[in-house]
Parts: C-alpha cells; structure tokens; sequence
C-alpha cells in the first residue's frame, strides 16, 4: 500500500473546537466586545506577551473568605448552594454595556475535581437515595460546561483539577513544593469522601481507564452509560480546546522566533499529560486503543473494571424504602437532622478490605462469550470513539517523538478495528466519515483509516495504486473511481474467511462512498462491473467457509450455523447496497443538474418516507396496514425495474412495548431524560435510516406525536434527498380515550379468565390482540402530542384521514399520497445548504481541490530545491495544455516538511472563505496555485529579512 498521509486535519484540531459547542447563558447587551478585546493575555516563559485568537477570558482566583464558604457547603454536602454561588461568580460582570472583558472568577483545582467526581459518582446517579438531590448533577453540568467556554480549560487549569493522582492515602504527609507526587491541589484540603478517597482522580489509574471504562458502560451497563457519556463528551472537548489553544500559542511563539516549528505549548497539553501517563512505547499505544474500542469483551473487562465500589449495581427495592425511612424534616431538639447524620462522609461506609487488596485488582472473568447483538450505547458511543481517536492521531502527527510515529497510530487502530466483529465494525465505519469530516475537515482521517484496512484485508496481488496514479506515487493513498475499479473492488479477502470476506466488503462500501458523486460518472461501467466480479469472487472464496468460532478458532465442516447464516446475509447486501449505490449516481447526478436549473433532466419517482402520526389508540396501526396493502398493489402493478422495496416500520415490528412511554414508575429527578423512550426512539431511527434509499419507501407507524421527532426524520429524508409526507389519523380525545378503555377491559378479562381456570385450558380469544396503554401513560401522550401544522417545511405535505372516513375516501387520500411523494409531478428535494457537495471542478469539491493543489506545490518545491538551500522551483499554474510556470523564490537555507506544511496550513485557513465562490470564476484551481505561489514568496521573503 502507498505511505501514510499526513493529514491537514490532524495537525489542525483547531478547527474542530470552539467555545461555541457548549450553549451559556452569558449574552452581552449593548457593545459586542470583537476577539481582539477578550482576547486573553497569556505570556511565554520570558514575560514576553502571545496574542491568541481565542475568546476564552482570564481566570481569576476566589477572594480567600468566598473560596472558605464554599469549601465549607461542599463538606456539609450543600452542593446546590455552593454551585449556585460559583455560578454566580463565573458569570458576574459579562453582561456589561462597555463589552470589555471581565476575568472569570473560577473554582479552585481541588473544587473542580470534587464537582466532575459528583456527575458520574454512583451514590450521586445511579444509586441516590434522595429524589431532590437528582438536581446536583445538572447544575454541576451547567457549572462545568459555564466554565469551559468562558475561561477555557487552560485558563481554568484543567490540568491541575482533573489530574489522576493515583490511591489515596489518607496519612500521607505533606509533600514538598517540587516533589514528583505533589498534584497541584491548594494545600486546603475538602474534608470530603468525593474530593478524598471517593474520588475519581485517586480511584481511576489514569484517564484511559475512565475511557475504557465508560466505553464498557456503554455495552455492558446501560444504566451507567447516560452519565459517562456526558463526562467523556466534556472532557474530550476540553482536550480539543487545551490542544488548539496550546497550538495557537506554538504558533505564535514560532512567529515571534523565527525558527523551527515550536511544539513546547503542546508537550504541556492536558492530552500530553494523560499519555505520559503510562509507559512508553508500543504497550501504550496499545493500551490506548484498546481504550477507545472497548466493548465488552472479556480482555477488555478485564483491563477496565469498573472505577467505583459495586458501580455496576442497580438500586435494590429494598434500598429504596430504606430512603424513604429516613426523616424528612430536621428537629434538633428531637434529634431528627433528615438523614445527615446518617449520610454522612465518614469513613465507616468504606470497604474495610480495601486497603488489603491492589487498587486496581484483576478479578476472574467468565469463560463466555457477549452477544454480538449492538447495544444502543454502542451506536451513541462510535461518534465519540472515533473524535479520540483523531485527537491521538494529530497529537502523533505534531509530536511523533513525544508520543508515537503517526504511522504506528493507524497500524495499532487498524489492527484491533479489524478484529471486531463485522456487526462493529460496520457501526465503527458509518460513523468514521461523518466524525471525520465535521466542521469543513477534509476526511483524511477516514481514507488513512479505510487504506490501512483495505490494505491488512486485500490479497497481496492486488494493483498498486502508486502505478499508474500521480497523487499515490507521492505517498498519497488515494480514492477514486478509477482506484476503486482497478485495485480495490474486483477482490475478495486474502483469505476464505468468512468474516474477513464481510469486512472487506464493508469496507468497500464505505470507501465508495468517499469518492465525489460525479466522479463515477465517467467510470460508471467499469465500476460497476468491478463490483460485480469483487461480489462474485467473495461468495466463491467463501463457498466452504463457515466463519470463526469461540476465541476466533476455525470451525468443523458441520451445517451452517445461524451466525454463519447471517454473516452471508450481511455480505449479500451489502453487495446490493454497492450495486445499487452505482446504479443510483445517475439519479443523483441527474437531481444535481435540475437543482441548477437543467430542465432537460427528470427525477425518478418513487422513494418517500411517510409517516403516520395521530393521539394513541386513534387507529394509526389500522390506517398505516390499509396504506401498506395499498402501495403493495399500486407497485406490484408498476414497470419499475428493478422494483421498488416497501418497508412498514412500527412498535410492533420492532418489538418495542408500549411500557415505554410510562414514566409513572420512574423517579421524578430522571424524568426529565426518559431513557427508555429515547433508547425506542433510537432503534425506530436506525431501523429507518437503514432501509431509506432510493428504491424504498417506507411508513414508519410510531410514537410520532413530538414536532422535534418529526423535525429529526424530516431532515434524515432530506439527508438523503427523500420526500417526507405526514398522514395524520383525526379522532376525538374521548373516542380514543374509550377505546383505550375498551382494550383494557378485555385485558382484564382475559387475565381472569385465565386465573379461574382450573385446567389451563384458555383459548386465544381471550387474549387482547392489541397492546393497551395503562391510563396514566396515555393521559401523558396525549397531553404531550403536538399537533400537526401544514405550514411547517416538516410536516409538510400533510393528509388527513377522519376515524368515520370509509375504504373509498382512505384510497382517494392514499392516491393523492402517492401522486404528492412518489409520482412525476413531484417535487425535487433540495439538499441543506450546509449539506450541498460543491463540485464545480471535475476534481472533488472546493476544499479537497484546495488541498489537492496545495499538496502537490509543496510537493514539488521539496522536490525540486537544492541541498544548500535558496534558488527557484518553477511548479505549472495548472492551465492544462496552456499552462504557464510559477516560480518560487526560495530562502537561504534548505526546506522542511513542517516548515512547508504549516506555511500550507495557514493558506487553507486563509481561504476556506472561498466556499460557494468556485462557481463564479474566482477560485479556480489556476487561482489557487497562482495564490499559493505568491503567499509562498511573500512568507519567504520576509523570513529572509
């Protein structure tokens, strides 16, 4: 395979962060204070002053006797008090007419510590007592996040607060100022467990145990997950934030210096700090990513146990009622203080063997196997996998001497992705793109991770790209149509694996998704038949295949297993997927000339989403069978070739029980996240964005009754430039009300029919046939449906069918349906602005040709420059046939790789601006170059100066 690439996304995390990720409720009235003005002053080693471009405000210590009041609330366990009392200092004197910048006032280290301790403790979530201290959490959130994007985590001295310190030792003397076990925490120690020996910092090994534990939640502890997501979401925003700002200050110490590329700033980086944590060399880089892709397997349950005593438990029956026993009210004079004298901080609800055992002990692990099923905290977690990951790939891009060579990163990822099971590793792969190519990054970090994958699961016969593609012969892996056909997509795995057969497909699968949408075009027969031959010669290779079994050993010759079965199933559709997203870019091209303005094109009708929304028990399943038998027959008779899918997505055909809206039995401090309804939510999403494409139609019959749910499917349609169409079900509150009664009556009668019969013998009709709600949790979805309104883009075009409307009217409706979604007067959906793939240039879009052609000028002046330094390199304007030479002016002394790549970087950045405008003539590829060249020659001749 072709090198690595270095990436301009990874060493260019500064794009990915901004205090804007988190919402504040800091608005200034008035004056607008521009960046300059808040911008921070933060001076090097020598005193010198370095301007960042960050709106981060300086931080300022608590005044002595406001830091004592709120140690003293912490240790009486008066948390919403002293939140509140922080809070109001953080935020004090921003909203000030003048827009001039205030220092934000911020808790101490050893405050901060004990505050993120709170959010994830599970005396604090999971396991609490109280109902009303439920409130804790949230406000610490709103205090932390508050924090972070007014002070930012380097003026708020993340790195001291959230510092691993290893066990407690509670006798441990005061260690001197300068001693290798000195944390940094201000000499007034809080006198309580969650800052001493129940704290986070002094009970995890270090920050990848949090990683691997968390991520082990989300897979084997669903009930932990909720509160670790919202912890690593925090902390890994704060590491973008401290490593973009410390690279702005290496950047501007190296302006200021004039030397060789600066990366003291961000050796000190909180990130730096929690992989110098552990051992060097390739261990720890093996125990980093075995971090970041824990799921539940044993050896990862067995290097991430859990962090808290008895964390995995639940809260019992019997502790609840043992809370409620606790006295409510405080009588001194009676002896009653409501609890506090029972929940108190002492150390005699400790482990008394604790101090007996290793702090981080390896307990037996059962010899059996997880099921592969994915967990719904595994499809929320893969997102936040993989923005980990691109933090430790652009740390060993910026400092490989520090941390690891930025090739070594990939190949460790790589080779424990590729272990995982194919259901992961197809949830690890749709996520990798989007991830990767957030907020304007070009995605290197995805083709990087599909070339090493590709590359470990090819045979080694397979073509070189480097032979007969420009851009690869420079080191570069690239993917194209044209790649795709002649290396890639004709083979199968290098072995008759299985598994390995399913990978690879899926990998390839994600890899033509890559390739610009009007690339194919001009290869789209080849391509195509290079897919089918690869889909062929997989099923060949796999013929006498029967997969993996326990611990990966090879199975007997016996009948196929259902995995097996499975595993089939998944690699036959995904060759249709492939197939069919080659066959459906000439739709996509076709849709692209009409949206600008080409009257010649014609859209293919025929995918839709519909969804079917109305009051609980209002017949929404009724009308939503009716309209499936309709489209059946309406397509059955259609000419489509090949024929459209219909899909009817509900409750029931995802097994989804209607318990889950009932929050009768759920605790009012967890009320408010309804976990279970949001996990429901999110397997009727998969199972929607699964299945929606260009040749299906789906009904999705559901708890549809929330505008904001409706909002979410409506933009996944047009994600996919789907029309979306709202059938709502019209029936009075009281009828549906009766009806629901009506079915909780047969319900009843059908469990006493069974209870007073002697032999067993019940019969079938007893039992209701459909689902009731329980009264309570009906009252509460209809209290909560949010009605319809045409005049939304969301629910929008709406049909109406009436509980009295016979077959003839529902038909008339379901044809107008049809006609509106699905017919030729249909009109084209236009992807968001935000979404919209420019490609103007025959290339790629704008800023995969900036940096294409940026990359191969700097290419050519390493190239082309002398030994000694100085002279010219002349590189083509990119004109093709009529194409002039540049020339560019080099300096006294002999170019580097950084040196060039930071001067690159900084042109990017220059003009991402230009978006949208390389349709209108001014950044065309012979502009660029023309513009590089002359920033180029500008930089040098003032480092010559």
């Amino acid at each position: 395979m072709a090198g690595s690439r270095a990436s301009s996304f990874l060493s260019d995390l500064s794009e990915k962060s901004s205090p804007d990720s988190f919402a504040t409720a800091v608005q200034t009235p008035g004056g607008v204070a521009t960046n300059e003005d808040k911008t921070p002053s933060i001076h090097n080693d020598d005193g010198a002053a370095i301007h960042s471009t960050s709106v981060y405000h300086e931080a300022a210590p608590l005044r002595r006797e406001l830091e004592a009041q709120c140690k003293i609330l912490l240790e009486e366990q008066l948390y919403t008090k002293a939140i509140f009392m922080l809070g109001q200092m953080l935020t004090s004197g921003h909203a000030r007419k003048d827009g001039l910048p205030k220092p934000a006032t911020v808790a101490p280290a050893g405050q901060l510590a004990l505050l993120s301790t709170l959010t994830v403790h599970p005396h604090r979530t999971t396991r609490l007592k109280e109902d009303d201290d439920g409130v804790v959490v949230g406000e610490t959130w709103t205090y932390l996040k508050g924090v972070l994007a007014i002070a930012g985590p380097l003026n708020a001295d993340f790195k001291t607060a959230f510092a691993f310190r290893g066990p407690y030792r509670p006798h441990r003397r005061h260690v001197a100022a300068g001693d290798d076990d000195d944390d940094g925490i201000d000499e007034e120690k809080i006198y309580n467990k969650y800052a001493n020996e129940e704290s986070l910092f002094h009970l995890a090994e270090d920050f990848w145990h949090v990683v691997g534990w968390g991520f082990l939640c989300s897979s084997l502890h669903g009930h932990r997950w909720p509160y670790w997501k919202v912890w690593l979401e925090f902390m890994v925003e704060a590491l973008e934030t401290d490593w973009s700002q410390r690279a702005l200050l290496d950047a501007d110490e190296l302006v200021q210096s004039d030397e060789k590329p600066c990366t003291r700033h961000r050796e000190e980086s909180l990130f730096m700090m929690y992989t110098n944590h552990m051992r060097s060399g390739r261990a720890r880089m093996s125990r980093t990513m075995k971090a970041i892709l824990a799921d539940g397997q044993q050896v990862s349950r067995r290097l991430f146990q859990e962090i808290f005593r008895n964390e995995s438990k639940q809260l019992t029956q019997e502790d609840r009622q043992e809370a409620q026993r606790i006295p409510t009210a405080v009588d001194v004079e009676q002896g009653e203080y409501r609890g506090y004298m029972d929940l108190t901080d002492s150390d005699d609800d400790l482990d008394l063997d604790a101090a007996n055992r290793s702090p981080w002990s390896t307990p037996r692990s059962p010899r059996q196997l997880i099921h592969e099923d994915t967990p719904d905290g595994m499809m929320e977690a893969a997102p936040l996998r993989i923005r980990i990951f691109a933090l430790v790939a652009g740390a060993a891009f910026a400092l490989p001497t520090a941390l690891a060579d930025f090739k070594d990163v990939f190949v460790e990822f790589v080779r424990q992705l590729k272990d995982l099971p194919p259901p992961k590793l197809q949830l690890y792969l749709s996520s990798l793109l989007d991830v990767a190519t957030a907020n304007g990054a070009d995605g290197s970090v995805a083709i990087e991770v599909l070339g090493f994958l590709l590359d470990s699961l090819l045979p080694p016969k397979y073509e070189d790209p480097a032979d007969y593609n420009d851009e690869a012969k420079g080191g570069f892996f690239v993917i194209t149509a044209e790649t795709l056909t002649r290396s890639f997509l004709p083979w199968p795995a290098n072995t008759d694996d299985l598994d390995d057969n399913v990978k690879l497909a899926l990998v390839l699968e994600a890899a033509l998704l890559i390739i610009p949408a009007d690339d194919p075009d001009t290869h789209r027969g080849a391509l195509r038949a290079a897919a089918a031959k690869g889909i062929e010669a997989r099923k060949e290779r796999t013929k006498k295949s029967q997969g993996r079994g326990f611990r990966g050993a090879r199975k007997k010759a016996n009948a196929p297993s259902r995995r097996d079965l499975y595993l089939r199933e998944m690699m036959d559709l995904t060759g249709e997927r492939i197939l069919a997203y080659i066959d459906g870019i000439e739709g996509t091209y076709f849709l692209d000339h009409q949206m600008r303005g080409d009257a010649s094109t014609i859209v293919p009708p025929g995918d839709s989403l519909i969804v079917v929304t109305g009051l609980p028990t209002s017949g929404k399943s009724h009308r939503a069978a009716q309209l499936h038998a309709y489209l059946a027959s309406h397509l059955a008779a259609s000419p489509s070739k090949p024929p459209y899918r219909l899909h009817l997505i509900s409750d029931e055909s995802l097994s989804i029980p209607r318990s889950v809206y009932d929050l009768s039995a759920t605790p009012a401090h967890v009320r408010s996240a309804n976990a279970s309804e949001k996990d429901a939510r999110a397997t009727t999403y998969a199972a929607v964005k699964r299945v929606l494409s260009d040749r299906d139609i789906v009904i999705l019959d559901g708890g549809n009754y929330i505008k904001g749910w409706r909002y979410q499917l409506h933009c996944e349609a047009k994600a996919v430039r789907t029309p979306c169409a709202l059938l709502q079900i019209g029936c009075s509150v009281d009828r549906a009300r009766s009806v629901n009664e009506a079915r909780l009556k047969a319900k009843e009668a059908a469990a006493a029919a069974a209870e007073t019969s002697e032999d067993g013998d019940t019969t079938g009709d007893n039992v209701p046939t459909t689902e009731a709600y329980e009264p309570a949790n009906w009252e509460n979805l209809v209290f909560r449906y949010e009605e319809p309104n045409p005049m939304t883009r969301w629910d929008s075009p709406l049909f109406t069918l009436i509980w009295e409307d016979d077959d003839a009217q529902a038909n008339s409706v379901f044809a107008s349906l049809w006609e509106a979604v699905a017919g030729e007067g249909r009109k084209a959906v236009k992807p968001n602005q935000a979404t919209v793939q420019r490609s103007r240039d025959a290339g790629g879009d704008y800023l995969y040709v900036l940096d294409r052609e940026t990359q191969d000028i700097v290419r050519r002046i390493l190239e082309g420059q002398g030994e000694e330094g100085g002279g010219t390199v002349s590189v083509p304007n990119g004109g093709g046939a009529q194409a002039r030479e540049l020339t560019v002016e080099l300096p006294g002394r002999k170019l580097g790789v950084p040196q060039m790549q930071r001067h690159r970087r900084a042109f990017v950045g220059l003009n991402r601006g230009g978006i949208g405008l390389e349709g209108v003539g001014e950044f065309t590829v012979t502009r660029m170059r023309e513009g590089f060249v002359g920033y180029l020659n500008d930089a040098f001749d003032k480092e010559d100066v």
